[in-house]
């Protein structure tokens, strides 16, 4: 049961700081596009853990609007 709620509350402050970040985009003026992007950019990767970080850390920008493309 306690697990549970730790991934609830974790869920909840990923929730939370998405919608911090696309205010602070918002007030930037750097605004989602059409296609609900804000802005393109690369991350560069080697191949094995860092790849698979590279990943995570291109999901996690895309939730706020930023398209990453992962270069190997």
């Amino acid at each position: 049961m306690q697990r549970q709620k730790t991934l609830h509350q974790f869920s909840a402050q990923r929730r939370e700081a998405i919608a911090v970040a696309g205010q602070e985009f918002d007030e930037a003026g750097v605004k989602r596009g059409p296609d609900g992007v804000r802005f393109k950019t690369k991350i560069y990767a080697n191949t094995g853990p860092r790849l698979m970080m590279s990943e995570l850390f291109r999901e996690q920008l895309r939730a706020v609007g930023i398209d990453a493309e992962i270069v190997t």
